[in-house]
């Protein structure tokens, strides 16, 4: 990573953090949100662990499918700032 280069988007939800780990972390839920219709998130697998899987099958209308697997070694950074953020929710 480049600091001077890197992207770093931020956004407030209306959510309490916790509803938003379970968005991401959940497989049932991302299957909700994750692609836009009219595809769909047929298989997903995930580790959410540094070094972890990150596994992906969208199928589109017409019978498409999109296979992508990645390995994700800033889901600890994702982790640490969804962790701090549900520690100041309960204190």
């Amino acid at each position: 990573m480049t600091p001077d280069l890197d992207l770093v988007p931020t956004r407030r939800l209306g959510a309490p953090p916790a509803r938003v780990w379970r968005a991401w972390t959940d497989p049932g839920q991302l299957k909700q949100w994750f692609v836009p219709a009219p595809w769909r998130l047929a298989e997903v697998s995930m580790d959410v662990r540094p070094g972890g899987r990150f596994d992906t099958v969208m199928a589109g209308p017409g019978g498409e499918r999109h296979e992508a697997i990645d390995i994700h070694q800033g889901w600890g950074t994702a982790l640490n700032q969804l962790s701090a953020l549900l520690e100041r929710e309960t204190e």
